[in-house]
């Protein structure tokens, strides 16, 4: 008892004053850190690693699952006493690097003890309320430049390129429309977009003869895949954290799977109505042009994760070298 008592007296370094800490207060601040990490796109093994250094600076015993949809706490005083468990639902919501680098650094000066617990938990809130840094237009942008940057790299042509910059745009406003009508439309927005996509390229092959239909409906779509998702599926399962793992690649694999479902569908919808002319592909675009598309992917991927200000420059740099 004596190690928890220390607990409860900690010294708040920052304002000089001593403020005791409960289980409790201790409890609540974990299920915060948890569930916004969460929200903000922390993989399963960082996430875990947060948690249990709060509760160890706390001094106190933490287990703690994480799920792609869910997260168990079990916290307890001392070695012998009763777990405290809970279960939360945390719906995932993407990925915003800005604020979970913001709240990475709060965590750091907590463990540190330079900032209070309680005001920790108030900088949380005020973290949470923090707009995104690039807002839709700049969201736009990032998908336009996505979509215009990726087929040179495909080895497809500049017409290529220019229409999957507009269905880049229509995919966007369909990712918005999706998100203002509910869960329903979001879950199925993978086969919409691709959907879409299609039978847009299909229908503009018409005019554009020497369209790669497959390849302008890939970069049009090319932020939703779900690379991201199946990359970290692969690293919890090789960290070991094989119920997150397989549950994060299977997840990734399914939307996927949407998507090839949405764009096949929609090719052969315009082709069984339309007969669409068949022509050479379009020249690809000279390498001298790839540095420059390569870096206009790179900073709409650095844009669409909501990446810092501050971290901006170091991101795209890191990017490019990758």
């Amino acid at each position: 008892m004596k190690r928890l008592d220390q607990v409860q007296s900690r010294t708040d370094t920052a304002s000089g004053e001593s403020e005791a800490v409960s289980f409790h207060e201790v409890w609540q601040f974990v299920l915060k850190v948890g569930e916004a990490a969460k929200r903000y796109g922390s993989s399963t093994p960082r996430l875990q690693a947060y948690l249990e250094a709060v509760a160890r600076y706390f001094g106190y015993e933490g287990v703690f699952i994480v799920t792609p949809r869910e997260i168990v706490f079990a916290l307890r005083e001392a070695p012998g006493r009763m777990q405290k468990i809970e279960l939360m639902k945390v719906p995932s919501s993407g990925v915003d690097l800005n604020k979970l680098a913001r709240l990475g650094d709060l965590l750091n000066e907590v463990k540190a003890g330079k900032v209070s617990l309680h005001e920790a938990s108030d900088r949380m809130e005020e973290i949470d309320r923090i707009p995104v840094p690039w807002a839709v237009g700049w969201n736009l942008v990032a998908y336009c430049l996505i979509g215009l940057g990726l087929p040179p790299i495909l080895g497809a042509g500049w017409p290529d390129a220019w229409v999957a910059m507009v269905l880049s745009a229509v995919v966007y406003g369909i990712v918005l429309l999706s998100g203002q009508i509910g869960d329903r439309a979001v879950y199925w927005m993978p086969l919409t977009t691709a959907f879409v996509a299609a039978v847009l390229a299909t229908l503009a092959k018409i005019w554009v003869p020497g369209l790669n239909p497959v390849l302008v409906i890939l970069s049009a779509v090319a932020v939703l895949l779900p690379g991201y998702t199946i990359s970290l599926g692969v690293i919890e399962l090789a960290a070991q954290y094989v119920v997150s793992g397989a549950a994060t690649l299977i997840s990734g694999l399914v939307y996927i799977a949407m998507q090839v479902a949405g764009g096949w569908l929609g090719i052969m919808v315009i082709s069984h109505l339309i007969a669409v002319p068949t022509a050479a592909a379009a020249a690809p675009v000279s390498e001298m042009w790839l540095w420059g598309v390569v870096a206009l992917v790179n900073l709409g991927l650095c844009i669409v994760f909501q990446t810092s200000y501050r971290d901006f420059l170091w991101a795209f740099v890191l990017c490019m070298l990758a």
